[in-house]
């Protein structure tokens, strides 16, 4: 029979085991599941943002400097944000949701993609407005299809679509 104290060091156990999947371990931001769960209370929040970041040229990146390096450089990238903004991976390695009211989410864009030049990387953010949609890849799909498409046009920048709200 199990007592009570085995439960709740059980509990403990999976607690700690939950936890790691609610950070990545590579990036140190929100995985997707945690940032899915975030989204359920930032969507909220009156005037949201999406930033929706992706990381220019990864592959070759990896090639030059190593997956290791490329992705320590990056960590220490995605570290400038601050702790109450949020941030999580979304679709790959190279893909990063930021969640923030609109007048305050050029700031950690900002913060983020200079930290990325420094660090030799670059990134194409694109910023768009929450328009009321029910799950953040509905949410974020408009943001990925202009991030894509701006890349086409120059990488390594903000495009900022907050102007657009209709």
């Amino acid at each position: 029979m199990t007592t009570i104290a085995e439960l709740q060091e059980q509990v403990a156990t999976l607690k700690q085991t939950l936890e790691k999947y609610r950070v990545c371990p590579v990036y140190n931001v929100l995985t997707r599941p945690a940032l899915e769960e975030a989204w359920s209370e930032q969507k909220k929040i009156p005037g949201l943002a999406i930033g929706f970041l992706d990381i220019d040229d990864l592959k070759r990146m990896n090639d030059e400097l190593g997956q290791h390096e490329s992705s320590r450089r990056i960590a220490e990238a995605f570290a400038m944000a601050r702790e109450s903004e949020v941030i999580g991976r979304f679709y790959s390695g190279d893909e990063v949701a930021i969640l923030a009211p609109a007048s305050e989410i050029l700031k950690p864009c900002e913060r983020i993609l200079n930290a990325l030049k420094e660090r030799g990387l670059s990134a194409t953010i694109v910023i768009v407005p929450y328009k009321g949609e029910e799950s953040l890849s509905e949410a974020t799909k408009e943001a990925n299809d202009l991030n894509q498409a701006c890349k086409r046009v120059l990488k390594g920048k903000i495009y900022n679509f907050l102007s657009q709200i209709v």
